[in-house]
């Protein structure tokens, strides 16, 4: 977040107010993942090129599994499926009763 006002000469403290389980959350997240991953590319250490590659491979690989976390990974019983799709099927008409003949 960027606050100035001109001729601020004191620090600005900014507090960030995020409800939990909004979308506000997960954009934070993803932001503060993509800073990370800005950050594990960017930084310059005595490591091999090899060693640092495996880092990222375990770093994204770990990433991955949390995002897809909360993600269904099973599959649906026959059961589940037709309770689904008599959720989905629009709810049958009653059959119309015979009309009395007039006599």
């Amino acid at each position: 977040a960027r606050v100035h006002r001109v001729g601020q000469t004191r620090p600005v403290w900014v507090y960030r107010l995020v409800s939990a389980g909004t979308v506000e959350e997960r954009i934070l997240q993803r932001a503060e993942a993509k800073l990370a991953l800005d950050s594990a590319v960017l930084k310059t250490g005595d490591d091999s090129d090899e060693q640092q590659l495996e880092r990222g491979a375990r770093w994204l690989f770990a990433l991955i599994r949390a995002s897809v976390t909360g993600v269904a990974t099973r599959a649906m019983t026959e059961e589940e499926l037709e309770r689904l799709l008599d959720r989905s099927r629009p709810p049958e008409a009653p059959a119309a009763e015979a009309e009395p003949q007039e006599a």
